[in-house]
């Protein structure tokens, strides 16, 4: 766990300070308004210089609004998760998580190319497999989330292999090892 400077005061011990720029203290901030902090992880720099950790203590923090949380996961997957990594990384770059359950993680077998830019290459490759993490799915049937941007936070995931949801979700969410996922690389992700 880590003390964001400038964001909070605890007694735990446990905790280490760390000096955040501009953006990423403001996204530390439980009370930035929701539409700013979309605007300001899109404001960062392309090359992530900040630790996953950051993004997925506060993706797991649940004194932050669900909202701010799906973000900010989304924002881990985006900025530390990419292409060529095997899946085995993957789960240790983010880590524990608590903002995505068994159920929230779903395959396609099919895909609407005009969505996706990748859409036409999937097509080509019969060994792989298409997720789709929906995170906090609940909010998209909230009343006040309806006016919020990024209505339903999603991040899609193409790997080698034929993994099954099931089997995928237990090895991400339950640190269940399994050889052929381990060694399984992201071709893709949106």
């Amino acid at each position: 766990m880590m003390l964001i400077s400038g964001c909070g005061q605890s007694n735990s011990s446990k905790l280490k300070t760390i000096v955040l720029p501009y953006p990423l203290l403001q996204i530390s901030d439980s009370r930035t308004d929701p539409f700013r902090l979309t605007g300001l992880i899109d404001s960062l720099d392309t090359i992530v210089k900040e630790p996953s950790s950051f993004w997925a203590d506060i993706a797991n923090d649940s004194a932050f609004s669900k909202y701010h949380r799906a973000v900010c996961a989304q924002a881990l997957l985006r900025r530390h998760v990419h292409k060529n990594m095997d899946l085995k990384t993957m789960a240790v770059v983010i880590g524990k998580v608590n903002w995505l359950r068994d159920k929230d993680i779903s395959s396609r077998m099919t895909f609407n190319a005009g969505i996706w830019s990748i859409g036409e290459a999937l097509m080509r490759n019969d060994n792989s497999s298409v997720f789709v993490f929906h995170i906090f799915p609940e909010l998209a049937d909230t009343l006040a989330f309806k006016n919020m941007p990024d209505r339903r936070i999603k991040f899609y995931l193409v790997t080698t292999g034929q993994i099954s949801s099931e089997d995928f979700a237990k090895f991400l969410l339950h640190q269940y090892s399994d050889s052929l996922i381990n060694k399984a690389k992201i071709l893709a992700m949106h």
